[in-house]
């Protein structure tokens, strides 16, 4: 007698999604581990050195045109080629000619320029004007913006950067690398005139920033803004390239917050060029956001272009809480706040540049380098010497020993470097273990700016690892991490949104196996309308924008189970599939159960069994016995083949880990005989387990089992 299994029961893995959403989505997160944080700051000086030079050349090659002879006219070209920007599949030449009001003559001389700076190739002739309104020296707010310049010998100056006014009484914000190796820095304003910088001031010294004073009156500084931008949000710079003496606009939006080595940033889509560092950054109210450091550059590993790179709000306004009550340094005491700043403990050296340079092609070499770069006082070079000592796959114990060293050495001013000491701490890693001594730590590098710190603390006090489980003190460092733009710590926030939407009991520690039962205790349609859904459903948009760990799956999910929005199916699936195509197992979870189920998305068990297998693939046990159960029904619809090896084997492992669904589809594949060979006495074991684990229709089958058991044995004898 054979089973018809296309009639089997529906096949339940949890009792409902949103258990499944919580334990998928807290599956997927632990400690994080002691690795890389990936991209490094450059040096700044060189790249514009080499820029000026291209500049001059470019400059002279106006002049040899004979296009534009005397000062003045040469100055007008020149404003009107720093709004030239390199664009794909850029209009024609004539509608370029049209918009740009430059005569055929000025185009070519133009173009030929650009080919000279590099920024066109020398067979280009696609490239467009930026509107010349955007030119703002005829706008009221060209009063706040200034050029930073370099004085020589003769009293005479040369423009080197930008710079926003910051107050009436002669400070200017700008960046730290801007002025840091300036002669004799000053200030040039809008009427033309220019001040020697008399003193200087770091603020918190934990960013590329700095405020710089001359002694004159200033015109009003803008508004800063008092709440973060967004990602998506456009923005505006105002700067002066390099050879500009009018200041120019550029427009473009703010892709995300990213975070380098204990700092954070904007990463934006302004084009701007070299001479724009330091120039202010504002919203779309005109008020102050940031301030530009670094430009658009080709990376050298994927030779794509990179993002404008903006020091974010809250620097901005760490500094304006702190500069009036610190000591600002005078202009001959310039190394001396260099040497105490973060960012100039990172100062690049030659041999540090050179090891950048080899660290993929050439490691033991660039450690050598680093080495030296760390004895010539390169704190930044003991950082990455910490890293790579501790993160190499075959580092040994004394390597990591090495590592803390390093960190240690370069903690005083790196917060990132104090980062690792107190995670090395807490997990006796090229260290004794020291769980008091590694949250101090951590809290210290919090207080620095490190949001990796702030993300790590918020798991701590979320987990009760190292302290006493505090939700209350967790959120307040996972809202650190998360407005810096750490990965964890938004990832860490979200969790906390979710806990606190679904009423988690905030006196026990949040389980870190993923065993969730039992701890939510408000799923009810209402909770799922209420403010703190659509804060949770706000919170994970942003996070999705931020490109942070879950955050797909989780905003996906918000419109699969309508939580804090509408219903919308449509939406998910594409959340759902990039976060798992991304390698996250909580999207693949989901996605292999809704196309199993056909509750949420129209049943397919081809996709089901695709999205269980990933799942299946990093050791999920459901998974895995959810695949197998699609292939049996498949397969049972369409019978020929045998059960694959694979489904045969995660039904076996589920069975032997004692999972009901698991036991009663295995008995009933032997019992059947059509997808497995027929073992009737392997058949009656597994229905019995599953009977015992309380499945009703197990017993049913059972009983059939049996009486074909003591069938064939009574037929053998």
């Amino acid at each position: 007698m054979s089973m018809p299994l296309r009639r089997l029961l529906p096949f339940r893995l949890i009792s409902s999604a949103t258990y499944l959403f919580a334990s998928a989505a807290f599956s997927q997160i632990s400690p994080p581990a002691l690795e890389s944080q990936g991209d490094f700051f450059r040096g700044f000086e060189k790249l514009e050195a080499e820029a000026a030079k291209k500049h001059l050349e470019a400059k002279e090659l106006y002049i040899l045109q004979g296009m534009k002879k005397d000062r003045e006219q040469a100055v007008e070209i020149w404003r009107r080629l720093a709004l030239i920007q390199p664009k794909e599949n850029a209009p024609g030449l004539n509608e370029i000619i049209n918009q740009s009001a430059l005569n055929s003559g000025e185009f070519e001389a133009a173009r030929r320029a650009l080919v000279s700076l590099g920024i066109l190739s020398p067979d280009s002739l696609g490239f467009q004007t930026a509107d010349l309104e955007s030119v703002v020296w005829q706008s009221p707010q060209a009063s706040f913006a200034v050029r930073i310049v370099d004085f020589n010998e003769n009293n005479r100056f040369r423009g080197k950067g930008s710079g926003t006014i910051f107050s009436p009484d002669g400070w200017v914000l700008t960046a730290a690398h801007v002025v840091a190796n300036l002669q004799k820095p000053g200030v040039q304003f809008a009427d033309g005139t220019a001040s020697e910088v008399t003193q200087i001031h770091p603020g918190p010294f934990r960013a590329d920033l700095v405020l710089v004073k001359v002694d004159r009156r200033t015109p009003q500084p803008p508004a800063m803004a008092t709440n973060q931008p967004s990602p998506g949000d456009p923005i505006t710079s105002i700067s002066f390239p390099r050879a500009c003496l009018v200041p120019v606009r550029a427009k473009g939006n703010l892709n995300k917050k990213a975070h380098k080595e204990g700092q954070s940033h904007y990463e934006t889509t302004l084009s701007v060029l070299p001479g724009s560092s330091g120039g202010g950054v504002f919203n779309h109210m005109g008020e102050l956001i940031g301030v530009i450091v670094m430009g658009l550059k080709k990376d050298a590993k994927t030779d794509k272009i990179g993002t404008c790179q903006v020091v974010p709000l809250e620097e901005i306004q760490a500094m304006s809480a702190s500069w009036k009550s610190t000591k600002p340094f005078a202009v001959e005491e310039k190394e001396d706040w260099k040497e105490k700043s973060i960012f100039w403990a990172e100062r690049p050296t030659q041999d540090f540049e050179q090891a950048l340079a080899l660290l993929d092609s050439d490691p033991r070499k660039a450690i050598s380098l680093l080495e030296e770069a760390f004895d010539e006082g390169n704190l930044r070079a003991g950082y990455l010497l910490g890293l790579l000592n501790c993160t190499t796959p075959k580092a040994t114990d004394e390597d990591k020993k090495k590592g803390f060293k390093y960190f240690t050495e370069s903690s005083e001013v790196m917060p990132a470097s104090l980062t690792f000491c107190g995670l090395m701490k807490l997990n006796g890693f090229g260290t004794d273990t020291d769980v008091k001594g590694g949250i101090k730590d951590l809290r210290l590098a919090s207080d620095r700016g490190s949001a990796l710190a702030s993300a790590n603390l918020a798991w701590y006090y979320f987990s009760g690892k190292g302290v006493e489980t505090d939700h209350k003190v967790a959120m307040v460092y996972a809202n650190k991490a998360a407005d810096a733009g750490q990965p964890l710590g938004i990832t860490v926030k979200l969790l906390g949104l979710m806990f606190d939407l679904f009423s988690f009991d905030k006196s026990k520690p949040i389980p870190t196996d993923g065993n969730l039962k039992n701890t939510f205790m408000d799923t009810s349609k209402e909770n799922l309308k209420s403010a703190k859904a659509v804060e949770f459903f706000k919170f994970c948009g942003l996070a999705s924008k931020q490109d942070a760990p879950l955050a797909d799956y989780l905003y996906g999910f918000c419109y699969l189970e309508g939580i804090g929005t509408g219903q919308d199916s449509e939406k998910a699936l594409p959340l759902l599939e990039k976060s798992g195509n991304k390698g996250d197992v909580a999207a693949a979870i989901i996605l292999g159960s809704a196309y199993f189920s056909g509750k949420y998305l129209p049943r397919d068990l081809s996709k089901s069994m695709y999205w269980s297998g990933k799942a299946a693939e990093k050791g999920k046990l459901n998974s895995k016995v959810l695949y197998a159960i699609a292939e049996i029904m498949t397969k049972s619809s369409q019978p020929g083949d045998f059960l694959s090896p694979r489904s045969l084997g995660y039904l076996e492992e589920g069975s032997a880990a004692n999972m009901v669904q698991a036991q009663e589809m295995l008995g009933l594949v032997y019992l059947d005989g059509k997808l497995a060979p027929k073992d009737l006495g392997k058949s009656v074991s597994l229905l019995e387990k599953a009977t015992k684990n309380g499945s009703q229709s197990a017993g049913a089958y059972l009983s059939l089992a049996r009486v074909e058991y003591e069938a064939e044995r009574n037929s053998a004898k």
